[in-house]
């Protein structure tokens, strides 16, 4: 999968939730695509891929505060 297919696929499901306010891409290259998909004025989902590296994170942002987050890749660690 690539950069656009991966955005148009979290535009396209993303339409289907009712709870979604609005979606925005925030930054873009050949490689990788920033989003946020907003639930209200203060609450966002904001997800994050580089298909280079295979590298899939999401976050959940509550009042600028990161409530919730997952970070997907063939190479992250946790020690």
């Amino acid at each position: 999968m690539n950069v656009d297919e991966f955005e148009q696929d979290v535009y396209r499901i993303a339409a289907e939730w009712s709870f979604l306010r609005s979606i925005e891409t925030v930054d873009k290259t050949d490689y990788a695509v920033k989003l946020r998909l907003h639930i209200d004025t203060e609450c966002f989902v904001q997800m994050y891929t580089n298909v280079e590296k295979g590298v899939l994170s999401y976050v959940l942002v509550l009042n600028r505060a990161r409530i919730f987050g997952r970070v997907y890749s063939p190479c992250h660690r946790h020690l």
